[in-house]
């Protein structure tokens, strides 16, 4: 008896047993079909997808190698243009006929371990004057430039 008071008050709501069962059908019975007629991915679709996206990564990461490359290389050019513009003006410090200004070449290393080398010109462009050019070339040679500056110093009396 409880039994069939406990269905007696779920039906109450409906008009009767037969239009809950329809009511229940149609929202079952769409479920059912979606899960019979399942329309994911197939494996086909998801591979495709991870090569595509692998594809894709690859070209980031050879982006990512080229501009790592490009940044080491633009810092040791940097580095070199430092280490030659500190030779130069230490040069130009100098007094004119000091030793480390006679005409010719003359080389040494820098604290970085870089090659440097300097050549003087005596008379050049005009009398009293000497051209310096310095010259650095980088130990590590990653980006395998040297660089070379000029300057002029004047003998002033």
């Amino acid at each position: 008896m409880q039994k069939s008071g406990v269905i007696a008050v779920k039906y109450n709501n409906f008009l009767s047993r037969k239009m809950c069962l329809r009511f229940f059908n149609r929202l079952i019975r769409p479920c059912r079909k979606q899960n019979q007629n399942d329309n994911g991915f197939t494996i086909i679709e998801v591979l495709i997808a991870m090569v595509i996206l692998t594809i894709g990564i690859l070209g980031i990461a050879k982006m990512q190698i080229t501009a790592i490359k490009g940044n080491a290389s633009a810092r040791e050019l940097t580095n070199t243009v430092v280490q030659t513009t500190k030779q130069i003006e230490m040069l130009l410090l100098l007094p004119y006929d000091h030793a480390d200004l006679v005409a010719g070449t003359h080389t040494g290393m820098t604290q970085e371990g870089d090659t440097i080398s300097w050549e003087v010109s005596d008379d050049t462009p005009v009398n009293g004057n000497k051209t310096i050019a310095v010259t650095v070339t980088p130990s590590s040679n990653f980006s395998g430039r040297s660089f070379t500056m000029e300057q002029i110093k004047s003998e002033i009396n």
